[in-house]
């Protein structure tokens, strides 16, 4: 969506566990997705749950933070995993196996 003359509008969306965000900008053309966060004015909110790095996306697809904006973008902020899915998955297994065994004795 353009907005006016080298202007661009995008949304910023972030998620924490208790509550979501979604901010919808606008910016000069050739504004990186980290400026887009920056404009959205998220930086103070995060700053307890983030490190240095920052993980961004556009529509689920993860992308460099110095990636220029695109108009109709959705910026999106990722949380670092607190387990990882393939481990997860092996303990479900594990567990449903068991289950299993234990039902035909």
């Amino acid at each position: 969506m353009k907005v006016g003359a080298g202007t661009i509008e995008v949304e910023v969306a972030w998620a924490e566990p208790s509550r979501q965000v979604l901010r919808r900008v606008s910016v000069p053309s050739g504004t990186t997705l980290r400026e887009v966060v920056r404009a959205a004015g998220l930086e103070a909110e995060m700053a307890g749950s983030r490190g240095e790095t920052l993980d961004i996306g556009v529509f689920g697809r993860r992308l460099d933070p110095d990636t220029e904006a695109q108009p109709g973008d959705r910026v999106e902020i990722y949380r670092p995993l607190q387990a990882n899915p393939k481990e997860l998955r092996r303990i479900r297994a594990r567990m449903q196996s068991a289950r299993r065994r234990g039902s035909r004795r």
